[in-house]
């Protein structure tokens, strides 16, 4: 008999769930959302760390003062010591809780987990015996993991909005650190005086992306970087694709090899990586507090820097700090509460370049 998704099913399952079936579920959706989020390619995530404790870090470059002179010494016992440069940094963890509630009515639930169903039914891994799990990590794992990359990237101690208020995330202290050096670059369309105004042409884009590769190349500290890319919203990759289409500019900028023609998946210029993060339009373009009415705030954003240098940490070691599905059959509704603590930091203020 061929499948077919009953929401009844998943309520009668919610209502049975035992303490150590929420360990098991908060383990599972923990390790998605630490290992399985694409943010965790741009970024260490490290668990269970500690509040006040400074961030351990490895320089990256070559030690160019290994080995001393060491015929001044009185005995040929006595050490010279040697920095191999592990030290601790000036940043420090300061995970922020956050939490949220979300309610259904069970009735409600009917038409997103078909749509799941649809959306998953044909695909090779498609197993039944599991479907009301997925469905489960699809509610509850997909908004964690969205919620990950508006806290570590747009939370601010300033903000008005309750999803961005806490800890500040990692455009606030990339503005800091970049703010008056060299390695700050501004995109004049994001103060645009409407949506309009700050729409940028192909040749803006290219300049962009040119001005910030140029600023690493000129950079003592990032020039000498292994994995340094730049991170770009959407918005700045499709102009810069236009520009690579209307002008077939070849000596710049590689195309994909694959294809053959010039792929928002594989930008680069002069063989450095350019990486497309759509999260950070969705979350600019989602979030009334970057939106005045008639223009968004600072819409254009560019990133120079490497994996490690802005690492998430969060207290939690295995699962979430706190995972409650319940169901309220007088109410007849499905409750999810689910809570984590986090912090992202900068380490070293001149690993960063900051166009915006």
């Amino acid at each position: 008999m061929a499948f077919s998704p009953d929401v009844s099913v998943f309520i009668n399952a919610i209502g049975k769930l035992s303490d150590a079936d929420l360990v098991q579920y908060s383990e599972m959706i923990f390790r998605d959302l630490t290992q399985g989020s694409e943010i965790a390619n741009l970024h260490d995530i490290v668990t269970g760390v500690q509040a006040g404790n400074p961030i351990p870090f490895m320089d990256r470059g070559e030690d160019w003062e290994y080995m001393k002179d060491a015929s001044g010494l009185t005995s040929q016992c006595d050490p010279l010591p040697c920095d191999v440069g592990i030290s601790m940094s000036a940043a420090t963890w300061n995970p922020v809780p956050y939490a949220c509630t979300l309610e259904f009515c069970a009735k409600d639930l009917a038409l997103p987990m078909l749509d799941f169903f649809n959306s998953v039914r044909l695909l090779d891994e498609f197993d039944e015996s599991t479907f009301y799990i997925d469905f489960l990590k699809y509610l509850i794992g997909q908004r964690l993991k969205n919620s990950l990359w508006s806290k570590a990237y747009f939370a601010a101690t300033t903000a008005t909005s309750a999803a961005l208020t806490g800890h500040n995330g990692l455009f606030v202290q990339y503005d800091a650190a970049t703010t008056g050096t060299d390695r700050r670059l501004t995109i004049a369309k994001n103060a645009g005086a409407d949506y309009a105004a700050q729409k940028l042409t192909s040749q803006e884009g290219f300049d962009i992306v040119e001005g910030i590769n140029e600023a690493i190349e000129d950079d003592r500290e990032l020039n000498f970087k292994q994995g340094v890319e730049i991170r770009v919203t959407k918005s700045i990759a499709t102009a810069y694709l236009r520009w690579l289409r209307e002008n077939k500019q070849v000596n710049c900028c590689e195309r994909d090899p694959q294809t053959g023609i010039y792929s928002i998946d594989s930008l680069s210029i002069y063989s450095r990586p350019i990486k497309v993060i759509p999260e950070w339009d969705m979350i600019l373009n989602s979030i009334a507090e970057f939106d005045t009415g008639t223009a968004k705030v600072n819409p254009h954003r560019a990133v120079a820097t490497y994996k490690g240098s802005s690492p998430i940490g969060t207290p939690d070691a295995t699962k979430l700090n706190e995972l409650k599905l319940k169901y309220d059959d007088y109410n007849d509704k499905a409750k999810f509460v689910s809570r984590y603590r986090i912090d992202s930091k900068l380490i070293i203020d001149e690993h960063v370049i900051l166009a915006m």
